[in-house]
């Protein structure tokens, strides 16, 4: 973050972080010196030195012709300070919007089908679903990833009852050591088809949408029951060809 980018996040305008920008290193200076240092337009230098000097980041030498000048630095802590209360205040109306929904009836909205874009999304979402598994997780997948937390999810929903069975194609052996190890079935096939997807349950199932083979490909996950027996069995004609 450049010293720009610091001084309009602490909410200063363009015109203004130039000022400051020109002044920090002048000391006291005239308006015509400013200028000199920066590329701000006469009537605006007057305006925002102005506002800054009501923000009590610039002070006024009440010469002739008059002198500006920041005194301190941390006079810029009290532009974080009134960030501050800015977001206790934000908090404040967040909790009173939070008690407005509570006190009313809100119907609950079903979307049945939904897409996840980004891998990190991706695999929180596969996360989510994982710990919530009763009876079976099928998984087609291209790529075998084994990340710490779904080995534990899916470990612990197999010690729970849950039938976790998974194909790979044969040219990704990494990890699967790992997979075999939380206790799932694990078989092999030579290629995969087009369409790859894991179901959760009869509760909703995952579809690969694989634009440029990349991890950041988007997701569609749809809730239907009859959609997801459709791939249930298109899983089970898979695992008897594979190994």
């Amino acid at each position: 973050m450049d010293e720009k980018e610091i001084l309009r996040n602490l909410g200063l305008t363009k015109y203004e972080s130039d000022i400051v920008l020109a002044l920090l290193p002048l000391g006291a200076s005239k308006v015509s010196d400013i200028k000199k240092q920066c590329n701000v337009p006469k009537n605006k230098i007057y305006e925002s030195l102005g506002n800054l000097s009501r923000k009590g980041i610039v002070q006024i030498i009440p010469t002739i012709p008059k002198k500006y000048f920041i005194r301190n630095i941390d006079s810029f802590k009290i532009l974080i300070k009134q960030k501050e209360e800015n977001l206790e205040q934000l908090r404040k109306e967040i909790s009173r919007l939070k008690k407005i929904r509570e006190d009313k009836v809100v119907q609950a909205v079903n979307e049945p089908i939904s897409i996840i874009y980004g891998h990190e999304a991706f695999v929180a979402k596969i996360k989510e679903e994982t710990g919530k598994l009763k009876k079976e997780n099928l998984v087609l997948a291209k790529k075998v990833r084994a990340d710490p937390i779904l080995l534990r999810l899916t470990e612990s929903a197999i010690k729970r009852g849950v039938i976790v069975k998974m194909i790979f194609p044969r040219t990704n052996l990494e990890n699967i050591r790992e997979w075999k190890k939380t206790g799932a079935k694990v078989r092999l096939i030579e290629s995969l088809p087009e369409l790859v997807f894991s179901t959760f349950d009869d509760k909703i199932c995952r579809l690969n949408i694989n634009l440029k083979d990349d991890i950041n490909d988007p997701t569609l996950w749809i809730e239907n029951g009859a959609f997801i027996q459709i791939l249930r069995e298109k899983f089970n004609s898979l695992w008897k060809k594979a190994k």
